[in-house]
């Protein structure tokens, strides 16, 4: 365990010995090395193969310890092999192979719709001879708020079933893209959990309409008769876009191939509801929902 002791008593030690310290200066910057002389003012210290000079006046303390400033080359290959022998086994992918795939990954993110193409082309190559989910689900949560959308995109098409989780976890983030995406995907699967559904049914309430068109999407998938007030809701909008699709999953969510329903307005659904609604408890009301994030919240910088 290293100790700090008083410049004065190191440097009487330093003529008898030559031991491995972090020198201190007085502008906040650690020197790890060996001490080997005092002369005049200045210290002589070896750092890894070279030597360099310290004036006695810069130095605020001196730790000694086991550093002397080499690069440590066996320890850090050691390290290194360590960590890369921890990723193949976590994701399946050597360290080549992850190397491939954070390369076609910058690619994909590119703002430039040829090179994005060409690196998912990259990575859908990739994943035929290899399962590059593990390493995928891995990275996911450190990309950039804006490269998630796509990323979860491509997860979904690669395992539905692995991505599943990251669309009731992500639905609710700042960035509008991953929140329509995941909204989106949630259309494509089948047997909604009451997690889900409710999910979507939040994403109903959203401020962005894109969100909201996907939430509908998403109902009419999930055929949650919970969800017919907020439906009804969003078909009393004025965006005919959210109009339409709201009413299109009124139809998927009570239509059996016996007997089809529609209507048109919203008042016929709301006596059709008000007919139908005692057999269907715990349904969504629209003043007790919550969007699933607030207009307010932006996404962080960075």
């Amino acid at each position: 365990m290293g100790r700090y002791i008083v410049l004065a008593a190191l440097c009487a030690a330093a003529a008898a010995t030559s031991s491995a310290d972090t020198i201190h200066l007085k502008n906040g910057t650690p020197v790890n090395g060996e001490i080997e002389s005092k002369s005049e003012g200045v210290l002589t210290v070896r750092v890894g193969k070279r030597r360099i000079k310290l004036r006695e006046d810069e130095v605020q303390l001196v730790e000694e310890n086991d550093l002397d400033g080499s690069l440590r080359l066996d320890a850090a290959r050691e390290e290194a092999g360590r960590r890369d022998a921890e990723l193949s086994a976590q994701t399946g992918l050597n360290y080549q192979q992850r190397a491939a795939v954070d390369g076609a990954l910058d690619m994909f993110n590119s703002d430039l719709e040829d090179m994005s193409a060409d690196g998912r082309r990259k990575l859908v190559e990739m994943q035929k001879t290899a399962d590059l989910v593990p390493y995928l689900l891995l990275l996911f949560p450190d990309a950039h708020p804006l490269n998630r959308a796509r990323l979860v995109r491509l997860l979904f098409e690669f395992s539905a079933d692995r991505a599943r989780p990251l669309l009731s976890a992500h639905a609710g983030d700042p960035e509008a893209n991953l929140r329509e995406a995941c909204l989106e995907l949630m259309a494509r699967i089948a047997g909604h959990t009451p997690a889900e559904v409710e999910v979507l049914v939040r994403g109903l309430a959203d401020h962005e309409v894109t969100v909201r068109m996907a939430a509908c999407r998403g109902l009419a998938a999930a055929r949650s008769r919970e969800a017919t007030p907020m439906l009804v809701h969003a078909l009393r909008g004025s965006d005919l876009r959210i109009q339409n699709l709201s009413r299109d999953a009124l139809a998927a969510t009570w239509s059996t191939p016996e007997a089809p329903v529609r209507f048109e307005k919203a008042e016929e659904w709301d006596a059709f509801w008000n007919q139908n609604a005692a057999a269907v408890p715990g349904a969504f009301l629209p003043e007790a929902v919550s969007p699933l994030v607030a207009p307010e919240v932006t996404v962080p910088n960075g």
